[in-house]
């Protein structure tokens, strides 16, 4: 099991580029190589729907990253909100968290 800081990558994560740098550069090589990640964000100012998007939401649609590895920590309600929105945006028809663990599934309907 690894923990990442966000905040040690970006502490206001808020464009789509960003987000897709923090997968590329951070999170893809260690997701291959863990069983289990922690994301923490603990000193994260800010987070936007597109970083989120191309960080964890992207990669989970196109099964590049498993949702069950992923477990976020220090992170509140906005935060999950985003999430949801990024996964909606994707067409996921669910976004589930719970305890800081989260699944998504393909929206098939549209």
């Amino acid at each position: 099991m690894r923990e990442i800081k966000v905040k040690n990558f970006r502490k206001f994560c808020g464009t789509r580029g960003s987000g897709k740098k923090f997968w590329e550069m951070v999170l893809k090589d260690v997701c291959n190589k863990e069983d289990r990640v922690i994301l923490d964000f603990e000193g994260v100012v800010s987070a936007t729907p597109s970083f989120l998007d191309e960080a964890i939401i992207k990669p989970i649609i196109d099964k590049e990253l498993d949702p069950r590895k992923i477990k976020m920590i220090n992170f509140n309600f906005s935060l999950e909100e985003k999430l949801k929105r990024a996964a909606s945006f994707r067409g996921a028809g669910n976004l589930e968290i719970k305890e800081g663990v989260f699944s998504v599934s393909q929206d098939r309907s549209r």
